[in-house]
């Protein structure tokens, strides 16, 4: 069923202007790794690595078991592995993370369950800012 407006989560408003090339739906298992030039929609299960050259998106209910690696990626479900992002990530607060996300620019939401390292940059500093939990690099170093 669509929902719409007030009735979508904020993690279901992301995907909607993002056209997805490579979706693996729910209740559907992908076993092995995933390489391409599009975007991506984990709804379901992947075990593997996931190395795509667009955008990443993890559904609340998915499960990846693999390292990712992405321009840009949203996580809202469940990853086991490391996750190395070229631009942004965004971590939803109903994410588990189990791993370390490095990314240059790394929005996390409150709630976030896990084992995680954070990496934005190499020997840089981070700025907290409420109601989110953003990490925003520091121009000077740290």
């Amino acid at each position: 069923m669509l929902k719409l407006g007030a009735d979508m989560t904020e993690w279901e408003k992301r995907t909607i202007d993002t056209e997805f090339t490579t979706i693996i739906g729910k209740g559907d298992r992908f076993y092995g790794d995933i390489r391409g030039k599009g975007n991506l929609k984990v709804e379901g299960v992947v075990i593997g690595d996931i190395d795509i050259k667009g955008i990443v998106f993890i559904d609340i209910n998915a499960v990846v078991e693999g390292d990712i690696k992405a321009k840009d990626i949203t996580i809202a479900g469940q990853v086991k592995g490391n996750v190395n992002i070229k631009r942004r990530a965004e971590v939803f607060g109903s994410a588990r993370l189990y791993g370390e996300i490095y990314s240059k620019f790394l929005f996390i939401d409150e709630g976030v369950k896990g084992k995680f390292n954070v990496d934005a940059g190499k020997k840089q500093t981070h700025t907290f800012i409420e109601r989110r939990r953003v990490y925003i690099p520091d121009k000077k170093k740290g």
